[in-house]
């Protein structure tokens, strides 16, 4: 597709335009992201919600100036924004910004608009402009624009089968100089489909190929629910004990199947319980089965979600193989006899009662196996264990805990072990000691993906889960290179990005400071400040606007945070 489009902007007897015609949600957006915006040489503005003119002019001059989209009423500060960085400009751009800060109208915009070149701009969303004249009228001016100008062309994105023109087949023919017909491939497809799911990417293929699902919307919708849905349902160890692999399929399989009915073939709440295994109705051939009515509410009446519901609905006890039973590991054993249960009883038996030296882990592991299979009925009994009437963790531990522990037996009224639970303080201090050290491990792999992941980009996303998991605690201070960092942000990040990040630095450290683990930062914010000021003492542009403001913004901070250690 892209060859073709190139193809018909180089023929110098036709307009430079050409139509991008899909249906919606077939991944037009996606593909042009992942195919045109690569390339320096495209731009990309969506025209949905403008509303006049002067609209797509100020988004077009800022898209080609700052690479952002503006709203017409955040003109004031895009204004601003180039105020700032006015001294960044050589005196004829300079002029030019003046003039638009001074008066975004008029010759001022002509003059913007004239400079725009070499570019090839993506226009999207053209059906979604309300006023049909509007959109007749930004055709026209692109026209007009790109025969002005031959290094400059354009590319309009739309279904049309949704435009409101009163004779739309003569307006295309009159003014692009083809149309090019829109079809993701499947390997595209996938790709989205493998995005954020990987543990279940091929089980996710298999679900939207029996659906015969390639709406992209529809898809994304899906996923970015089913992953909000992960995120909170397996949350605090809640899965400890159960399959997750297929409560993540089973789960997968519903939320997309759900938001194919709504929105694919156009289902009401009741049609489409009315699919689910818990209802007593049959179930209708040819549709997707779901396994509860529990997500419907939900997804389809944005009604709240009792999370422990969902997970007693798809989340099934599991069952490991023996030596994953002992590093509760990941691996699920799906499948299992009464004689393999057996064989795993007699080898936990053997590392809980005749173990003279037990390395302490695996000892306490094979207690916590037995007190699970127990717990969900894999056993029926157990011979070996001495009958009580205590507790069947009290009664290991009374009959065979190692005397190299030396402790009586634990506090009553609990099922399995938990962090204090020992009478021997020595015990306790073992256990925890155990406990401490796998999840500093967790933890610095977890610092250590952070990090990769901030280097390649600070993102909406990555804003979102550092403020929310590391709103109140040292960060910075974990990470190994600050130089990196400053290479990262110098070199790699775009001016949203960096933009971004200066914003959340200021929100993380307020002038009121008192955060004592925050303050572990400083050392990294210095480094940082200092990268940064010297690269910007080589260096002019706009960036270099923007780096200056997250200079300054560090300056205040590192300020207010040595002089609340001198208090």
């Amino acid at each position: 597709m892209k060859d073709k489009i190139e193809y018909l902007l180089k023929d110098d007897s036709m307009p430079k335009m050409v139509l991008l015609n899909g249906e919606w949600g077939s991944g037009k957006t996606f593909w042009i992201e992942n195919n045109l915006l690569t390339d320096d040489e495209y731009l990309y503005l969506s025209l949905n919600g403008l509303g006049s003119i002067d609209d797509f002019y100020s988004n077009l001059i800022s898209k080609y100036f700052l690479n952002k989209n503006i709203k017409v009423e955040d003109s004031s500060s895009f204004l601003d924004g180039l105020q700032n960085i006015l001294g960044n400009f050589n005196q004829e751009n300079k002029g030019l910004i003046s003039g638009l800060v001074s008066g975004f109208k008029g010759a001022a915009v002509a003059k913007a608009i004239s400079s725009i070149k070499n570019r090839i701009i993506v226009l999207d969303d053209v059906e979604r402009i309300v006023k049909p004249n509007l959109a007749k009228e930004i055709i026209g001016v692109c026209q007009s624009l790109s025969e002005k100008n031959d290094k400059l062309k354009f590319i309009f994105v739309t279904n049309v089968n949704e435009l409101k023109f009163e004779n739309t087949h003569t307006l295309i023919e009159k003014n692009f100089s083809g149309t090019v017909k829109f079809e993701i491939n499947e390997d595209d497809f996938f790709q989205i489909v493998k995005e954020n799911i990987a543990d279940i990417a091929t089980y996710g293929v298999e679900v939207l190929n029996k659906l015969e699902l390639r709406n992209i919307r529809i898809l994304k919708r899906a996923k970015s629910k089913y992953l909000s849905l992960i995120a909170e349902i397996e949350k605090d160890n809640s899965t400890d004990n159960l399959d997750v692999l297929k409560g993540r399929k089973s789960l997968f399989k519903d939320v997309v199947s759900i938001y194919y009915m709504q929105m694919d073939i156009g289902f009401d709440i009741d049609k489409i319980k009315s699919q689910a295994r818990d209802m007593v109705t049959e179930s209708q051939p040819n549709l997707p089965e779901i396994e509860s009515t529990i997500l419907v509410d939900h997804i389809v009446s944005s009604k709240s979600l009792e999370f422990e519901d969902v997970l007693k609905s798809y989340y099934p006890v599991k069952v490991l193989t023996f030596d994953l039973l002992l590093s509760r590991g990941a691996k699920v054993l799906t499948e299992i006899d009464e004689a393999q249960i057996y064989e795993y009883l007699q080898s936990l038996e053997s590392i809980i009662t005749n173990e003279e030296n037990p390395e302490l882990l695996r000892w306490f592991y094979a207690v916590d196996v037995i007190c699970e299979l127990d717990k969900y009925k894999f056993i029926e009994e157990l011979a070996w264990i001495p009958t009580t009437e205590s507790s069947l963790v009290e009664s290991i531990l009374k009959n065979y805990l190692p005397n190299v522990f030396d402790t009586s037996a634990p506090m009553s009224g609990r099922r399995g072990y938990r962090t204090g639970q020992f009478y021997s303080e020595e015990l306790n201090q073992k256990f925890e000691s155990v406990l401490d050290e796998l999840k500093e491990v967790k933890q610095r792999e977890k610092i250590k993906y952070l990090e990769g992941e901030i280097l390649k980009g600070w993102t909406s996303d990555l804003d979102s889960m550092v403020y929310k998991e590391y709103r109140a605690a040292s960060l910075f201070s974990l990470f190994q290179n600050s130089n990196k960092f400053v290479q990262a942000l110098t070199e790699h990040w775009s001016i949203q990005q960096v933009n971004l990040f200066r914003n959340f630095v200021e929100d993380r450290y307020k002038v009121n400071f008192n955060n004592s683990s925050l303050i572990e930062e400083l050392s990294f914010l210095v480094n940082i400040k200092k990268g940064l000021f010297e690269y910007t003492q080589q260096k002019c542009g706009l960036k270099i606007g923007f780096l200056n403001q997250l200079i300054e913004s560090l300056n205040l901070i590192i300020n207010t945070m040595e002089n609340s250690q001198k208090d």
